[in-house]
């Protein structure tokens, strides 16, 4: 298991909002993305409810990817994946002490 601590920025120095730019790359990671925005930016733009069942392939990410090019990233989390998103804002919370209590998932971010 690994597990990252993230900000609003990628190590690039990239802010969040570049779904065509990084969708393929997480792919290829192994974290499976949809396009997000709208209101508070974190509403999918896509009906996604087929994709926690089913992960989108790299084609269907070269078209969101050409709809959305500046949406933001939604990671797929849950079964389908085998991952989990933790957010933690106490930062007093060792890394060791997350990765033991969800040691069951593959990746942890």
């Amino acid at each position: 298991m690994e597990i990252r601590k993230c900000n609003h920025q990628d190590a690039g120095g990239n802010s969040p909002g570049s779904f065509a730019a990084h969708s393929l790359t997480l792919h290829n990671l192994g974290i499976p993305t949809i396009p997000c925005g709208k209101a508070n930016g974190k509403c999918p733009l896509i009906k996604w409810t087929e994709y926690q069942q089913n992960l989108p392939t790299k084609a269907q990410l070269q078209l969101w990817g050409a709809k959305f090019p500046e949406a933001n990233i939604g990671i797929i989390t849950g079964k389908v994946s085998n991952l989990t998103v933790l957010d933690c804002d106490d930062p007093h919370v060792p890394l060791e002490e997350l990765e033991r209590c969800f040691s069951e998932s593959g990746f942890v971010v």
